[in-house]
């Protein structure tokens, strides 16, 4: 008989399949297989982050672009190859690109939940507020169904940086500069005439 070796990493959790049953799995385990009948899955355990940067529109029209990233895990390993493909090739390359899709999937629900939060403020508060939405999208994500279905664990939600278009950008600059030297010159009035 043909045998062949794969020995595990601590941050994946085997799930080898004979049959159409799971025969040998857990974390960070190694073992001796038949390639003509073992299909083996990795699933990555460790926390993963996904990048995202996306633009929405504000109450106002006015569109700003937000930056940042979700930390997430697999916490269930065994019902995450259930609903997704992480069987690997001899090489021990994944055969299929569900992980990607999860990911996007990921991404594609906290841009949901950010976008409904966004509609409601208006451009000043858009960029001043957007950060602090971050915790109350947090939780939603987390409560969502359909990543627990998955075993998805959502570990953390980052905003790092919101940003009206340049034009906008000059635009409230210039505003600010004015406001600034109304105020100024409101003080030497007031020195002045006091």
């Amino acid at each position: 008989m043909f045998f062949d070796y794969y020995k595990g990493e601590p941050s994946t959790y085997l799930i080898g399949y004979k049959a159409g049953k799971m025969q040998n799995y857990g974390p960070g385990r190694s073992l001796w297989y038949t390639p003509y009948n073992t299909t083996l899955a990795t699933v990555p355990i460790l926390s993963q982050v996904a990048p995202f940067i996306f633009k929405e529109a504000t109450a106002n029209f006015q569109e700003v672009s937000i930056q940042g990233l979700v930390t997430f895990r697999l916490a269930d390993p065994v019902k995450a190859a259930e609903f997704l493909d992480f069987t690997i090739n001899r090489k021990g390359n994944y055969k299929s690109k569900d992980l990607d899709k999860l990911i996007q999937r990921i991404v594609n629900t906290v841009q949901a939940y950010i976008r409904s939060g966004v509609n409601t403020l208006d451009l000043e508060e858009a960029l001043g507020k957007v950060r602090d939405l971050s915790g109350d999208v947090l939780t939603k994500v987390r409560q969502e169904n359909d990543l627990a279905a998955l075993g998805v664990l959502i570990e953390n939600l980052h905003i790092t940086a919101v940003n009206a278009t340049p034009e906008m950008r000059k635009a409230l600059e210039a505003d600010y500069r004015e406001s600034l030297q109304k105020r100024a010159d409101q003080a030497i009035y007031d020195r002045r005439f006091a």
